[in-house]
């Protein structure tokens, strides 16, 4: 029986009672703001009454027995049980049609399950469930019918649960149990053992690995365990590479691994690289200390090899040298290949050395062609390598004046020189501001009167010349006006009204603190992110020579509404929808839904089952926060087509079960980063959570463990803080 879900966790808090066929529904017991989510097999009702669902028959009808199909239309075999127990022990007895041969019971609380004709069954916890039986007979006919059991289990004050995350063989474990002021006492399954909230452990081979948790509880006397099956890789295999020199400089690299490799990791020992197995490369000099190394097939690396290179094996006294410039001093680097070496270096301004690496001072910016000649006294032979050689030389000290604006004289105008050719002028006012700007001309308001100002400049080739100071004077003369204002946050666009007082014409320069100003008188201001901005106005009454500065810290609430959501058709009647929000965000409140047919906006319903009439629809939702900030995203809607189709994760390569290996196999390759992958059953349960994913160039590869797995269908799904998509998987066993 094929179902469609949607995983929504969902309680229920009152008992159960079905009296007869003629006595089902009791009307205490319905309660219409339940949602059912997209559960949409047709079920039949004890009272004879065919629903679209049997949550919708439980939840909004009270009806607490019923089979699969429709009442006008039941199958030719038929599932019931019956049950007995206490304590949350209860015994199963299957009362099905004759002829079944295959009974599967789902106990309804995630982990309970039983292929046995009448089983015997303990909840852990207390609490509703929703206990199903499903019955194949010999001729193909498959029935399913449910009941609600109300479970009443003695108080567990503690419960041992963990969950881990592996990173080939160094392996998180993340405590996840319940109870108060715990010791842990851990068991990782390959002979040593641990204690704390959430261990790491490093193990030495790869393989299944039985992990016990065991708590105590010291408030309250309480001990439990919990093991788990843990799947635990670690990198295998060894790298080797050879090479050859096909001429000087040219090296020929061939790599080898003893396991499956998934990419290879080339370092050439010069600064570059390369990710192919076999590769040919052109070095610049001669001794290099080359190195490999290789990802196994779960992405993991092994230890690197490296080897000495020889490039210039065809010229045992070759030689060359390299260099850095770094204002006025340049560093230059021989490379040889012999121990007996005597150098002569020309700089090609005059001057010579005979050291190996020498550090030489220009007086000059120029082109300069430098030559080494390299001469082995063992040997007896030489070689000479020249290089041309741009140099850059920073000549002189800066300069500044400064001048007081006429009607202010705090606001200073301050003019730069420099003999040499500056990019950048780098400017301390003296007030604890600094700037750096491109022009040499700078403007400066000062709050009192004397500052030491000091300038710096800085040139293309990224050299600072020396630091000059002098003082500057710059003092208020008036006292007339007075800056002030208030403000208004409307969801990031603030209003600002402009208070202040003044006895001629203003002007005004609004400091938004986002890097954004204004001269408005009362400027609206949109901002982008939510923070505190430290607001400031300055006016300025040119008739008074009154300047004043007035700032305020203002929060501003800026949405952060995505709005996104997905639909999936029910499978047996495509026009009844169910929506699901997948809108990021804290503190979103309301949720309203425009289906643009006859209904009613849909109000304070996140993810709405709603049952169109006709083929072309615009679906609106839109979402608002705690702020009352509201944003909409629309998207069409075609029921009519042919086929259903399936969402599905993009750029899926392959997700299957594998039989072979008891997995889930997962090769997935996006542009998009997503943080987890979760596994989830039929009815929403998660069976599997991995939040550390790790890429290999822009691919994930995994292996979902399946041996607590059922033979059924699964989703996949890849999520990130915006956005999630689901893939359906079919375990068959």
């Amino acid at each position: 029986m094929k179902k469609t879900f949607l995983f929504i966790l969902f309680g229920i808090a009152f008992s159960v009672k079905c009296f007869s066929q003629l006595n089902c529904i009791e009307l205490s017991y319905i309660n219409n703001a339940l949602i059912c989510g997209g559960i949409t097999d047709t079920v039949c009702g004890c009272n004879g009454i065919s629903y679209p669902n049997y949550c919708e028959a439980f939840y909004h009808h009270g009806v607490t027995n019923w089979t699969s199909g429709s009442c006008t239309n039941p199958p030719a075999c038929h599932a019931d049980f019956n049950y007995s127990g206490t304590a949350g022990n209860y015994n199963f007895t299957n009362t099905s049609s004759l002829g079944t041969t295959i009974w599967f019971w789902d106990f309804g609380d995630g982990s309970g399950y039983s292929n046995s004709q009448s089983p015997s069954y303990s909840f852990t916890s207390s609490g509703t469930y929703i206990v199903c039986l499903t019955i194949t007979d010999g001729s193909g006919c498959e029935s399913t019918t449910c009941k609600v059991i109300e479970a009443v289990v003695p108080n567990q004050n503690c419960s041992a649960l963990f969950g881990y995350s592996d990173s080939c063989g160094v392996v998180h474990f993340i405590d996840f149990s319940t109870g108060n002021n715990l010791s842990y006492a851990w068991d990782f399954g390959d002979g040593t053992f641990g204690t704390g909230l959430n261990p790491y452990h490093t193990y030495s081979t790869s393989g299944w690995f039985n992990v016990c948790l065991i708590i105590t509880d010291t408030v309250n006397a309480c001990t439990n365990q919990f093991c788990q099956s843990c799947f635990i890789h670690i990198a295998t295999g060894v790298a080797s590479f050879t090479y050859s020199n096909q001429s000087v400089f040219l090296i020929s690299f061939n790599g080898s691994f003893s396991g499956t490799a998934s990419n290879w990791y080339w370092n050439f020992g010069d600064g570059n690289s390369a990710n192919i197995q076999d590769t040919a490369y052109t070095y610049t000099g001669c001794i290099y200390n080359a190195c490999l190394q290789v990802a196994d097939d779960f992405g993991c690396l092994v230890a690197p090899v490296c080897q000495t290179i020889n490039a210039c094996i065809a010229n045992p006294c070759y030689v060359n040298f390299s260099h850095v410039d770094s204002c006025n001093s340049v560093k230059f680097s021989s490379q040889n290949l012999t121990n007996n070496t005597i150098y002569n270096w020309s700089f090609d301004d005059g001057t010579f050395s005979s050291a190996a690496n020498p550090i030489h001072n220009y007086s000059a910016s120029g082109n300069y062609n430098v030559c080494l000649i390299s001469t082995d006294t063992v040997l007896f032979c030489s070689d000479t390598a020249c290089h041309a050689v741009t140099v850059h030389v920073m000549n002189g000290s800066p300069t500044f004046i400064y001048s007081n604006i006429t009607f202010n004289p705090n606001v200073v105008n301050l003019v730069g020189s420099f003999s040499d050719t500056a990019t950048n002028w780098l400017w301390n006012f003296g007030d604890g501001q600094s700037t750096s700007t491109i022009n040499s001309t700078v403007q400066h308001t000062y709050s009192n009167c004397i500052y030491t100002v000091c300038l710096q400049v800085h040139d293309s080739f990224d050299c600072y010349s020396p630091v000059v100071c002098d003082t500057v004077v710059a003092c208020e003369l008036s006292n007339s006006c007075t800056a002030d204002f208030n403000f208004l946050d409307s969801c990031g666009s603030v209003q600002f009204t402009n208070l202040s007082i003044g006895l001629n014409s203003l002007v005004y320069y609004w400091d938004f603190g986002d890097f954004n100003s204004d001269s408005l008188i009362n400027p609206i201001h949109q901002y982008l992110v939510s923070n505190s901005y430290e607001i400031c106005l300055t006016i300025n009454d040119s008739i008074n020579q009154c300047l004043k500065t007035y700032c305020d810290s203002v929060s501003v609430h800026v949405p952060n509404l995505i709005v996104n959501f997905s639909h999936f058709q029910t499978s047996h009647n495509p026009n009844i929808v169910s929506f699901f929000d997948f809108t990021p965000g804290i503190g979103i409140q309301n949720w309203e839904w425009n289906f643009n047919d006859t209904t009613s906006i849909v109000s304070g319903v996140q993810n709405p089952v709603h049952t169109f009439n006709g083929c072309e629809y615009l679906v609106c939702l839109t979402v608002s926060d705690s702020f009352g900030c509201s944003s909409m995203f629309c998207d069409s809607l075609h029921l009519c087509a042919d086929n259903i189709s399936e969402v599905g994760i993009k750029n899926f390569t392959t997700a299957f079960y594998n039989p072979n290996t008891n997995t889930i196999d997962v090769l997935f390759s996006s542009n998009t980063n997503y943080d987890c992958i979760d596994l989830f059953d039929l009815l929403g349960r998660k069976q599997y959570e991995n939040c550390d994913l790790k890429y290999s160039g822009e691919k994930i590869f995994l292996k979902i463990p399946a041996k607590q797995l059922q033979s059924t269908i699964y989703f996949l799904v890849v999520r990130n803080k915006q956005e999630m998509r689901a893939h359906k998987i079919e375990v068959i066993k």
